[in-house]
């Protein structure tokens, strides 16, 4: 599995959702049972930098979903949580984490919001 890169721009004060469904290089689907997954939005490509927001499939948190069998990541921030960012862009990445705790960073990219000009 190599790691995609992947430009994501959201709306401002709206809905947004991707769903990434993993494939080994001859097609296969990877089955994801019992995987978590994480993905940070920063400032810039380091650890240290700032963190805007996170998506995680930890309790409490749930805006990443897996449906092992289909190998499908469900991703979303909602338009309340989108309303609140007061940042242009940062960078991301999503790692996923198997059963022997071997984490794989599978998408990576810049994170851009397009701002709301209308008030709700």
């Amino acid at each position: 599995m190599t790691i995609e890169t992947y430009d994501i721009e959201i709306k401002q004060g709206s809905y947004w959702s991707i769903s990434v469904i993993l494939k080994n290089d001859d097609e296969t689907i990877i089955d994801l049972t019992g995987y978590s997954a994480k993905m940070q939005i920063r400032k810039d490509q380091s650890t240290n930098s700032k963190l805007y927001d996170t998506l995680s499939t930890e309790a409490g948190n749930e805006k990443i979903v897996i449906t092992g069998s289909e190998g499908k990541l469900a991703l979303t921030i909602t338009d309340t949580e989108s309303s609140a960012y007061v940042f242009s862009s940062g960078y991301y990445d999503l790692e996923i984490t198997d059963l022997s705790a071997h984490i794989t960073r599978i998408l990576q990219g810049v994170f851009s919001v397009n701002k709301n000009v209308t008030a709700n």
